[in-house]
């Protein structure tokens, strides 16, 4: 994922939002099992659960594969990938 941060944010604001994701994927593991708790003690089974856990790393993975990064140009004598070229 850093490799993807440092692609996706420009220069000036790289260091913010690379902690700022961080962040969120933080609030994320601290909310996981408290929300598992409560759909536990609701009477939702396992399987429910793992489901509904699973939702946001679908998410995750939705936009990751929709996302368009930009080669970095800028390093002389690198040669881009054949499968970068467009």
């Amino acid at each position: 994922m850093y490799a993807i941060f440092a692609q996706a944010f420009p220069t000036q604001v790289r260091a913010t939002g690379t902690g700022f994701a961080i962040g969120i994927g933080r609030g994320g593991s601290v909310l996981g099992p408290i929300t598992a708790g409560f759909l536990f003690e609701r009477g939702y089974t396992l399987p429910t659960v793992a489901l509904y856990m699973a939702m946001g790393s679908l998410c995750a993975a939705g936009v990751l594969a929709r996302l368009r990064l930009k080669p970095d140009v800028s390093l002389p004598g690198v040669k881009q990938p054949a499968w970068l070229k467009s």
